[in-house]
């Protein structure tokens, strides 16, 4: 990862299709309307190039973006 996970947070990595690793950010906070772990996409990686990609959502990948434009909780780009 290009971020180290920000306290009480940690990064995993899974294959997500053929061209597309995705990776999670893992949420250690109890949560009220759940007991299980609670987890978010922060995005993409293409396994060919290492590129980054912003989520659209969990099932869908976005547009390239450049790694100086991520933060250590998304890859999605910021807001205009």
């Amino acid at each position: 990862m290009i971020h180290e996970a920000p306290d009480g947070y940690h990064y995993s990595v899974a294959e997500f299709n053929k061209t597309y690793d995705v990776v999670w950010l893992h949420h250690h906070y109890p949560y009220v309307y759940t007991t299980e772990p609670v987890k978010t996409v922060w995005g993409f990686i293409k396994k060919k190039t290492g590129a980054i990609h912003s989520p659209i959502n969990a099932k869908k990948v976005g547009s390239e973006i450049d790694k100086d434009l991520t933060t250590p909780f998304t890859a999605m780009p910021p807001p205009c």
